[in-house]
């Protein structure tokens, strides 16, 4: 096994463990927010057919049948939808992560330190083969954007 798969795979593994276990706030009206995702567009993504193209449709498909509406500017007054993944690519295994986030880059009033306020965060880890990976991480990403807007369905 090839030691820099080792080390993404760990890494991925010990991010999305620590990421699972940061306070949120909670949805309360919240109705707009911008949408950013991360590129990753690099060789193991393609080789394991992903893009991320099909990542934001996936996500403004969802989120077209719900009461979020994404911003077509970003507008610094509203928290931001915000997506990250990683994808390698080991002798033809894949392996990824998946990871939402809604937060808000806000100044502290008595510190005036900034740093992101964190409403919700979710996220997973998924590895299988190239075949039927793409399908299996974007349908990984689907339950988790459609996990959020029932949270939200829920805090509203």
């Amino acid at each position: 096994m090839k030691k820099s798969f080792v080390i993404k795979f760990l890494s991925i593994i010990i991010l999305s463990l620590f990421s699972n276990n940061l306070a949120s706030a909670g949805l309360n009206g919240i109705f707009k927010m911008d949408l950013l995702i991360e590129s990753f567009e690099d060789d193991d993504a393609k080789e394991c057919g992903i893009t991320e193209k099909q990542i934001e449709t996936s996500i403004k498909y969802i989120l077209a049948n719900s009461e979020i509406k994404i911003l077509d500017k970003f507008n610094r007054d509203y928290p931001t939808l915000y997506f990250v993944g990683s994808i390698g690519n080991n002798n033809g295994t894949c392996y990824g992560g998946t990871r939402i986030q809604v937060y808000k880059h806000i100044q502290d009033p008595k510190t005036y330190n900034w740093g992101n306020f964190i409403y919700y965060s979710k996220g997973a880890i998924s590895s299988g083969g190239t075949g039927n990976f793409a399908g299996f991480y974007l349908d990984q990403l689907e339950q988790i954007v459609k996990m959020f807007v029932v949270k939200h369905s829920e805090d509203n």
